[in-house]
């Protein structure tokens, strides 16, 4: 689980980062949806929101995550934001290779 568009305060890193796992730590893997609200509760106080929106380098994250995974596996990508995509040219390319 991967947050972007903001401050990890919890990583010591106060810049703006445009893909970082939400733990705060090197493992980003989440069991289940309740694992997913649990860590998002847990750790989203520790996480101001910042922008600008960028998704590029979160989706090469995410296929980087898939390659590494067994073929037979499926994978669901679910992204949430409110905000204007940046990279936009960047974010279709990187679509386009995940859909493969």
């Amino acid at each position: 689980m991967y947050g972007f568009g903001g401050v990890a305060k919890h990583s010591g890193n106060m810049q703006t980062q445009h893909c970082f796992p939400i733990s705060g730590t090197a493992q980003a893997e989440v069991i289940g949806v309740e694992g997913i609200i649990n860590l998002y509760r847990q750790t989203l106080p520790h996480i101001a929101l910042s922008g600008p929106t960028y998704f590029a380098e979160l989706l090469n994250k995410f296929a980087q995550y898939v390659q590494s995974c067994a073929p037979n596996m499926y994978q669901v990508l679910l992204i949430i934001t409110d905000g204007q995509i940046m990279d936009m040219e960047q974010t279709k390319a990187a679509i386009v290779r995940l859909s493969k």
